[in-house]
């Protein structure tokens, strides 16, 4: 071995040599990579060697040569490429190779090998791999594939990739992968050359048929499918010529020197004829028929074969190169070998859709052909038909976005629930594709749909008792209905549910939910939940037969209900409550080890200093040991803990026990090194949190536009009459250094809030400060119902796949909605409102009312004029309707949850609102001042912009000016924000019951 290890080692000397003559690595740099190769080479060497050496040392090969590129590439040298160049890939595939001498077996290893060829380039070398792994794996399918993808997109040999193909199929004849890859390459082979004729212009490129036909005929038929072709008497002598692409890829011929070039013989007309699309065989696709034809001779009862051939077919775009004719043999060959499957049948029935894409011409009128197709396959009355024609119609209903046609799909889903009403086809799948489309589509308010919804869920659930999904269902959507209804009607439901259906997780997890919520809204006394949960325990553990039973499932379940029960436990008494609960527990039930490490968590969530809670973990873990002595994350995470908590001496005594414990005590070791490096990921044991959030339905239901933009109007208008005053004060305030102590007040700077009002109030009364009250109310209104209709639409586009959407997300959505409605209202209405009260302060008042200011500060500044200060104005409603919103969402949705209500009171709404409005105000302050000096009278004179401004109020007035006005601000927005929100809920609400008896229905 060692003489070996020396052997290599001795090899490398040159490499190592150039490579410090090059400056590449320094003296220092290339001992560590001889000491670290010589590592590897005894590890590769030694009795019992590993995989993981091996892949390893590919690894540190491929960093190292990867480092080597890039400090070549650094320097500057014209010098020929030398040994160290060739040396690191060489090394690469020398490991590569010894290790599949000794794990020739292993499918993972050579297929990086093969991506490894394939990144270096190695095209000779990657064949040669290929070769070898299909001689050690004939029957693996995706060698034959890779092979043959290989050949025909690196190589573009459609020869050799048939070839391989047709020779695989000789040894894997059932293997429908093969058959399926197969009829792709020769679709893919004509779409690419009626793609070339396409670009040409020309309905044929004869000379590049005429070449790739010819090239079938040299190439060696024996054992290979029969395939139709052009007969040789069609033709005189063809040869090949040379051109520059073949010669870069066959470089080893071009060093034979060059073929000689025979002249070929023009085509003749009868000829050129025979090369046309509609006269091949080759273009017209009967290859691809003939590999379809044997395929299904050889695999004649499988219906998902059948259908991946038309799912290869349909997957091309135009020019599409299976013809119609053969598209329709494959759909006959379905029709007729599998007529009673309902899948077959609605497949045949979809014909007319699948020809088109969504957004095709002939899409529509291929919808009204399937529907036609659909509803007579369901003539016989097969449900499993009914529920083929809902699923296939729903989803043409999510991929459109033609309103007509999605009208069209929703008014045939309804139908085709109402015909299996009439005709009393139900099932189990029927009726929760009824109710989930019930939920998802329909217009009317979430209440009214989901009484509808519970109805249909009530008789379903009478009709089939069995059904669990449907069980759970109607619990999740009673969670949904306020308290009252919740506490009248589920717990009778849990009772049957836990009797018929006690295997089931779902339904034990709702009963646990509903058991902690019921709790929690003093719907239950905690001895009421605790005699419940002990019950619960006895249910599960009676499951099992005995304690050596090996259903997983049922011991799951076991095991999170008693988890669930001692998280309980914990929020009500604490730690102790938790002590005396799983020492019951561990008596009344089969504690398994999940039981065990939940117990543990929940100590070491309360202390691991305390001396009694050490006792208590070192307990617990003993006993987690016990259930199974041969664990190896048991003892890893009982190392972790004495680690962490500095038990050093103990922590030696449970290693010195695992390692004579554990099967395999090498890795063992290995994994305790990665544990003390911090690598080591501590599993889950199988313990599953309860998610309380689950116990309401949470989900955000989109209001139609029209709604938000009325709700938000109304909302707006009615808070900016009730706070104007406050709006008033504060722009007072903010431009009295504007020069707005005005000669109407004597001059005299106001000293505060109180102090703007009673001088306003003695000098020009109590109107005057309602002075630019009109244009608020409309920019107001405005603003709101925008700000509303564009957080809906930013937050619907920010949901994820799951249609929920984080706090982080939700302040994006409110920033977006803020800049949209500063460059749509918010703008022009404050710039002239805050002239109209700048404009107020003077001696001799220019503007007459709002109509006549808007005329005027467009005539003297054009229409600019009333776009001032559109900077700071986007950034201050960018910034509070972030906030605002960001802030509103959040405590929303914990009430939500707090209270297991969908809607919250108004009382409720103020509050939140409030809250948010008060965090917004010393948020945005400073923007708010800079907005209003940007908009006075005398701005354009002052700033030059508005970094100018925020410089010069800092510079002249202090980082304090920033905050004047901010409370009166502060007044407005506490009062703003629970006017706006209470109102918009109430508006949306009453809208909702106004819609529900039809007035505004259109």
């Amino acid at each position: 071995m060692a003489d070996t290890v020396q052997f290599y080692m001795e090899e490398m000397i040159p490499e190592m040599r150039d490579l410090e003559q090059k400056g590449i690595f320094s003296k220092t740099e290339i001992k560590s990579i001889l000491k670290q190769r010589s590592k590897f080479e005894y590890a590769l060497k030694r009795r019992i060697s590993k995989k993981a050496d091996f892949l390893r040392y590919i690894e540190y090969e491929m960093n190292l040569e990867a480092l080597r590129k890039k400090r070549r590439a650094r320097m500057v040298s014209d010098t020929k490429k030398s040994i160290s160049d060739y040396a690191g890939p060489r090394r690469i595939y020398f490991i590569y190779k010894r290790c599949l001498i000794k794990f020739k077996g292993d499918i993972s290893i050579w297929l990086q090998y093969i991506d490894y060829a394939k990144k270096t380039g190695a095209t000779r070398t990657l064949g040669k791999i290929f070769a070898q792994a299909i001689q050690f794996h004939p029957t693996n399918e995706k060698m034959w594939i890779l092979a043959a993808a290989w050949e025909w997109e690196e190589n573009a040999n459609i020869v050799a990739a048939r070839v391989l193909l047709q020779r695989a199929i000789r040894l894997n004849t059932t293997t429908e992968s093969l058959w399926h890859e197969y009829f792709r390459l020769e679709l893919v082979y004509i779409a690419k050359i009626l793609a070339r004729r396409q670009v040409l212009g020309i309905d044929a490129s004869d000379k590049e048929v005429e070449e790739d036909l010819l090239q079938d005929e040299e190439a060696d038929t024996d054992n290979m499918i029969k395939l139709p072709g052009v007969t040789g008497e069609e033709y005189s002598e063809f040869i090949q010529e040379d051109d520059a692409e073949e010669e870069t890829k066959k470089s080893t011929k071009a060093k034979q020197g060059k073929k000689e070039k025979k002249k070929r013989e023009p085509l003749t007309e009868e000829k050129a004829e025979a090369l046309q699309t509609e006269k091949n065989p080759v273009l017209r696709g009967d290859i691809a028929m003939v590999v379809f034809r044997n395929g299904i001779e050889s695999v004649p009862a499988s219906f998902s074969f059948r259908k991946g051939f038309l799912e290869i077919a349909n997957s091309f775009i135009k020019p599409k190169p299976l013809r119609d004719d053969s598209v329709q043999e494959i759909y006959n060959s379905i029709e007729q070998d599998f007529s009673t499957l309902p899948e077959a049948r609605a497949l045949v029935a979809r014909r007319a859709i699948d020809a088109y894409k969504v957004d095709e011409e002939g899409y529509a009128l291929g919808v009204a052909e399937t529907a036609k197709g659909f509803w007579a396959s369901c003539e016989s009355g097969d449900v499993k038909m009914f529920e083929l024609f809902v699923q296939n119609m729903t989803w043409e209903h999510r991929k459109t976005k033609e309103e007509n046609l999605k009208l069209y799909f929703s008014k045939t889903i309804d139908r085709i629930f109402s015909s299996a009403n009439k005709k009393k086809i139900h099932s189990e799948a029927l009726y929760l594709l009824h109710v989930n489309w019930m939920l998802s589509s329909s217009s009317q308010s979430f209440d009214t749909i989901s009484q509808k919804a519970l109805t249909v869920l009530d008789k379903a659930v009478a009709e089939h008792p069995d059904s669990t999904a449907l069980t759970i269902q109607q619990i999740r959507l009673l969670r949904s209905f306020s308290r009252s209804e919740q506490i009248a009607r589920l717990p009778a439901i849990f009772a049957r549910a836990l009797k018929i259906h006690a295997e089931s997780f779902e339904v034990w997890r709702e009963y646990a939910t509903f058991l902690r919520t019921a709790y929690r809204e003093e719907d239950m006394s905690k001895e009421q939940v605790e005699e419940a949960f002990l019950e619960a325990v006895r249910i599960t553990t009676s499951l099992l037969p005995d304690v050596t039973d090996e259903r997983a499932d049922i011991r799951l379940i076991k095991q999170c209900v008693s988890s669930w029960f001692l998280d309980w436990m914990n929020e009500t008494e604490g730690i102790e409550g938790v002590r005396r609960l799983y020492q019951t527990l561990m008596k009344r039930s089969l504690p398994d080890l999940g039981f065990f490490m939940a117990c543990i968590q929940l100590e070491k969530e309360n202390s691991v200093d305390q001396p009694e809670s050490r006792k208590a973990i070192a307990m617990l873990y003993e006993k987690a040991i016990h259930t199974n002595e041969k664990n190896e994350d048991t003892y890893l995470s009982f190392l972790k803990y004495l680690n962490e908590t500095g038990q050093i001496e103990a922590a030696n005594k449970v290693m010195w026990r695992a390692g004579k414990a554990v099967d395999n005590s090498d890795t063992f070791s290995q994994l305790y090194s990665e544990l003390l490096e911090g690598q080591w990921v501590e599993p889950s044991f199988g313990v599953t949190k309860l998610d309380l959030d689950m116990d309401v339905d949470t989900e955000d239901r989109k209001e139609p536009p029209m709604y938000t933009l009325t709700a938000g109007a109304v909302a707006g208008a009615i808070e900016s009459v009730v706070t104007y005053p406050t709006e008033f004060v504060k722009t007072q305030l903010q431009l009295q250094d504007n020069g707005a102590a005005s000669a109407r007040n004597g001059g005299v700077k106001f000293k505060g809030p109180i102090d703007v009002v009673v001088t306003t109030v003695r000098t020009q009364g109590i109107t005057a400060i309602y002075r630019g009250l009109s244009a608020l109310v409309i920019g107001t209104a405005a603003k709101a119902g925008v700000r509303f209709f564009a957080f809906d639409q930013f937050r619907d586009m920010l949901k994820d796949s799951e249609g929920k959407i984080t706090a982080g997300r939700s302040v994006l959505a409110g920033l977006g909605a803020g800049m949209t409605e500063a460059i749509l209202v918010v703008t022009p209405t404050e710039t002239i409102k805050t002239k109209l009260i700048h404009d107020g302060n003077q001696a001799v008042p220019k503007y007459r009312g709002l109509v006549h200011g808007v005329q005027s500060i467009v005539r003297a500044e054009g229409f600019g004029g009333i776009y001032r200060g559109v900077v700071p104005v986007m950034a201050r409603q960018g910034a509070n309707s972030a906030v605002r919103f960001g802030v509103y969402s959040t405590l929303s949705d914990m009430a939500k949850v707090q209270l297991g209500e969908t809607t919250l009171p108004a009382t409720h709404t103020f509050g939140i609102g409030a809250l948010a409005g008060i965090v917004t105000v010393y948020t945005t302050m400073p923007l708010d001042v800079v907005k209003t000096k940007m908009q006075g009278l005398n701005a354009r004179q002052l700033y030059r912009g508005a970094f100018d401004c925020a410089w010069k109020v800092l510079k002249n007035e202090g980082v304090l000016a920033f905050w004047r006005g901010a409370t009166p601000r502060l007044a407005r927005l506490s009062m703003s924000g629970g006017i706006i929100f209470s109102l918009y809920e109430s508006t949306i609400s009453l809208l909702h019951r106004l819609d529900d008896h039809g007035p505004i229905s259109s």
